[in-house]
């Protein structure tokens, strides 16, 4: 059996296992283990053109995690997903920026029994920025551009044969100055 102490496992880790939105129950999980890994590609394909990309692999299960609510123990972390990828670009002509990324995040399940998931979802982000001759830089940014309806949290009971979910942010705009004293 392995012991908390050991590298990637974690020892009273604290897990909801409320029945309800209305029924918030943290339990210790005796020990847990997260194990992955990520990687990152970045590199300059012209002078002013750097393009860039990402992967993560993540296992989390807990060893050892028995509540009053039902034995977890070999189930996997909630709303953990497995796999999470991005792509992007920077664009970085004279004073002028434009930036843009594309974000995957892998299904995940919604609680520790492991029974019902939430899917996947893709998202789409960017901005775009000016230097001033001062050093001042104006800029704008945006998230889900393509305002992607996403569900993060599916299949959440509030009463008795009713179910809520939890949508990600919908496309968010904002602007910006930025600069040194």
């Amino acid at each position: 059996q392995r012991r908390a102490d050991q590298p990637g496992s974690q020892a009273d880790q604290q897990v909801d296992v409320g029945r309800n939105t209305l029924d918030t129950y943290f339990v210790n999980a005796g020990s847990s283990r997260l194990q992955g890994m990520e990687a990152e590609v970045r590199g300059k394909v012209a002078k002013n053109l750097e393009l860039f990309g990402a992967a993560g692999f993540s296992k989390t299960r807990f060893v050892d995690f028995v509540s009053p609510q039902g034995d977890y123990s070999g189930k996997q972390f909630a709303r953990s997903p497995r796999q999470t990828q991005s792509v992007g670009f920077s664009w970085t002509p004279q004073r002028w920026l434009l930036n843009a990324n594309l974000v995957h995040a892998g299904g995940s399940f919604t609680g520790p029994e492991n029974v019902d998931r939430n899917d996947g979802h893709t998202t789409l982000n960017g901005k775009a920025g000016y230097t001033l001759a001062n050093g001042v830089t104006l800029f704008a940014f945006g998230s889900n551009l393509t305002n992607r309806a996403y569900i993060v949290n599916n299949r959440i009971a509030t009463v008795t044969g009713r179910y809520n979910v939890i949508l990600g942010n919908a496309r968010q705009f904002g602007f910006g100055v930025q600069g040194a004293l």
